[in-house]
């Protein structure tokens, strides 16, 4: 792991009632990056894991909790206007498995034609092409959004990205009384861009295979109909109790993995 420079990013993590999750997203994200506790804000639901477990595995993070603000909504926007100028959206099931030197999101500020920085995409996942990279930074993939599949074509999104702060609340405050769960804020703000910031049609990302992946193996809402790649052992409630048991995902077995797509469901899963 690199030393820690200087970073202007506040991180905005979502999770609800995925303890075990959000615990080895946090453990290997320390881990694997050089992200100061402080930094971090954990937007979540009020539980006794959370209260009496992870805020006592992770002193110095934040916990903000929804409860306390009436309304997801409320909780993102007072975070929102606490953060620094670069936010760094995360979701609590995704698993970090390379290294990553975080001071390497201040590209971003020097990037003006670009929207954001993914830290989801690399260069191993399937249908990228090294002829997008236009970029004169031997670490940085400069690629042009507009019309690419898949992954790459989407602009906006939460599981791991960094986007400016004006962005963020731009779309915050035009949309706030339609954001009702995180799941909203990203199909609204990933349209939002497509429409108004072709003028920014590029996204960054390391040029390298992908720092981590979604382990999505469920889901905490039915609105939108996520894909899920796990069985019913897998599911909120069976993880709960196993969490409750002391079991915990064991996010070191990912390590050095190269993953070819964003989200890996089961693959080399392991619960001790």
């Amino acid at each position: 792991m690199q030393s820690n420079q200087s970073l202007d990013v506040t991180l905005i993590v979502f999770s609800k009632d995925r303890p075990m999750q959000l615990t080895a997203y946090l453990e290997s994200l320390l881990y694997y990056t050089t992200i100061q506790h402080d930094q971090i804000y954990v937007i979540c639901t009020k539980t006794d894991e959370y209260q009496s477990c992870l805020e006592l595995d992770f002193t110095d993070v934040n916990f903000v909790y929804e409860e306390d603000y009436g309304s997801f909504s409320n909780a993102l926007n007072s975070v929102v206007g606490l953060a620094n100028d670069l936010i760094w959206f995360a979701v609590d099931d995704f698993v970090w498995f390379n290294s990553f030197g975080t001071y390497c999101i201040n590209i971003l500020n020097a990037e003006n034609d670009a929207v954001g920085f993914s830290l989801r995409l690399g260069t191993s996942i399937t249908d990228y092409d090294d002829s997008w990279n236009v970029s004169l930074n031997p670490r940085i993939v400069k690629m042009n959004w507009l019309n690419k599949p898949r992954h790459f074509g989407y602009p906006f999104e939460l599981s791991q990205s960094v986007y400016r702060k004006d962005l963020v609340t731009e779309i915050i405050d035009k949309f706030k009384n339609r954001i009702r769960i995180p799941n909203d804020l990203e199909a609204i703000g990933v349209s939002y861009v497509i429409e108004n910031y072709r003028n920014r049609p590029y996204l960054l990302f390391m040029n390298e295979p992908p720092l981590g992946a979604c382990v999505d193996i469920n889901r905490t809402q039915d609105l939108y109909q996520n894909r899920v790649q796990g069985g019913e052992d897998l599911n909120i409630e069976s993880l709960l109790q196993l969490y409750n048991n002391g079991k915990r995902i064991d996010w070191r077995n990912y390590s050095g993995l190269v993953a070819p797509d964003c989200f890996i469901g089961t693959d080399k899963l392991k619960i001790k």
